[in-house]
């Protein structure tokens, strides 16, 4: 199928020509009627999957959290465009006070052939895809809803990007836990920007980086920031000295308790 890039489809011809090939091939594969919601969350649990598993999406495309779960603006242009190509069928249903989509290809032999998904995605993508989709094709719409409410969309606030987080190590550094993710070098920039700085227990470094150093290194600057906060303590007036001082020799898990008891 021949992708004609216009103003109404703000994608690159390449990614909507992606986006609708892998649109076309899980609807084939789950079947006639397929409801938009089913469709939506099916298509998060192959990108969130192939990013747990190959540390890369398959669709590359922006997950949101939206008003049911992640949710994606270019899913939703690529399905416009198969509508108005004729490719899709969309039939608007009421069930029970309930009105929703439901897709439904207008001739199965558009949907991509294994050989082509394979050229497409490689042979370790295309197996994560199958896998995810033989696992969701039995469920209902409310089962395969509360699958994609994975830890990190319930841990975005609503309306903002789901940053999937890939495989990582458990690590503790200054006696607090960390999630330790590792990237190529050149990948480091923009894994810092994406990882780190949306979740505060991350720390994302270089393969091959020694972590032994990296230890070191955060040590020296939780203990200079101990030394800060013993300097302003001075400021403090006698009185709340004494309880400032000892909060400040209190562990991590210490800390925990006392603010558990305080909620």
């Amino acid at each position: 199928m021949l992708i004609r890039p216009e103003a109404e489809y703000p994608l690159p011809a390449e990614r909507l020509e992606r986006l609708t090939k892998v649109i076309l091939y899980v609807l084939r594969e789950l079947g006639s009627k397929v409801p938009v919601t089913k469709l939506i969350k099916t298509l998060f649990l192959i990108d969130y999957h192939a990013i747990k598993r190959l540390r890369k999406p398959v669709l590359g495309v922006r997950w949101v959290h939206y008003h049911y779960g992640p949710y994606s603006f270019d899913v939703a242009r690529a399905l416009e465009y198969l509508l108005n190509e004729g490719v899709l069928y969309r039939e608007h249903v009421e069930k029970e006070g309930t009105r929703y989509n439901i897709y439904e290809i207008a001739d199965t032999r558009t949907a991509p052939s294994e050989e082509e998904m394979a050229a497409l995605m490689g042979e370790s993508g295309l197996k994560v895809l199958r896998a995810v989709v033989s696992e969701v094709r039995p469920l209902k719409v409310e089962e395969i809803r509360r699958l994609a409410m994975v830890e990190e969309v319930r841990d975005t606030p609503l309306g903002e990007e789901i940053v999937v987080l890939p495989p990582h190590e458990e690590v503790e550094i200054g006696g607090l836990k960390y999630r330790l993710i590792r990237v190529p070098t050149e990948e480091l920039p923009s894994a810092i920007e994406r990882y780190a700085h949306r979740y505060a227990d991350v720390i994302v470094v270089a393969e091959g980086q020694a972590i032994d150093e990296l230890k070191r290194r955060a040590e020296e600057l939780v203990n200079r920031h101990r030394a800060m906060i013993r300097r302003l303590l001075r400021q403090v007036p006698e009185e709340r000295r004494s309880e400032l001082d000892k909060l400040l020799k209190l562990s991590p898990e210490e800390i925990g308790e006392l603010a558990a008891e305080e909620v």
